[in-house]
């Protein structure tokens, strides 16, 4: 399964899913400050799932 987690996502998750050998991207460190248009299609491109926090 892959992910790609928003910025906005606390680190730990990111730890635990990369943890569980899951293929995880975090904004955060690949690219940070891109706009949420930017997220939604670069985790359409790449088919993963995105994961943001709850409101």
């Amino acid at each position: 399964m892959k992910f790609l987690i928003d910025e906005s996502v606390e680190k730990p998750v990111v730890d635990w899913l990369r943890d569980q050998k899951y293929d995880v991207i975090y904004v955060a460190e690949s690219s940070p400050a891109i706009t949420d248009e930017e997220v939604i299609k670069f985790a359409n491109c790449e088919s993963r799932i995105l994961s943001v926090p709850p409101p």
